[in-house]
């Protein structure tokens, strides 16, 4: 029984992985330019948006 087990574990987990491999590859070429985009709590505004104002002076 145990086996069993381990061959049907075994072969589930071949199937998830083999089912991944057919993906689409990435498209060359242009794409979107990527943003800077943040999330803020209310309590940390201040904090955040000058967080934000230096990482954003780091990215461009």
């Amino acid at each position: 029984m145990m086996r069993y087990s381990v061959t049907v574990l075994f072969l589930l987990f071949a199937l998830l992985l083999g089912s991944c491999a057919g993906a689409e590859p990435l498209r060359s070429g242009e794409h979107p330019p990527v943003r800077l985009t943040v999330w803020q709590t209310y309590w940390d505004r201040e904090d955040g948006a000058a967080e934000y104002a230096a990482m954003r002076r780091q990215v461009e």
